[in-house]
């Protein structure tokens, strides 16, 4: 995929999201993201390209990644119940 910097500040409308526009470059960055891809200056534009740590790494990063968040809900939920049991 080909794409002109200069179009990654102007809005797009997703099919279905009529309400609100997203800036393109969001969606760039989300189809990078999709297919573990990266993008790579080439002259005047970008093209989107494999990611240099492969699959294998990029599949390990999210999970370390959904394992953190998932740590991080526990706590809250933990501190929360703990603050309901003192009300309570």
């Amino acid at each position: 995929m080909y794409a002109d910097p200069r179009y990654g500040y102007e809005y797009v409308l997703v099919a279905g999201d009529l309400k609100s526009a997203h800036p393109a470059i969001d969606l760039m960055q989300a189809l990078a993201l999709c297919v573990a891809g990266t993008w790579r200056r080439v002259g005047p534009a970008f093209v989107l390209t494999d990611d240099r740590e492969g699959i294998g790494a990029w599949q390990q990063f999210l999970s370390d990644v959904v394992s953190g968040w998932g740590d991080r809900l526990q706590d809250a939920c933990d501190d929360v119940d703990k603050h309901l049991k003192r009300l309570g």
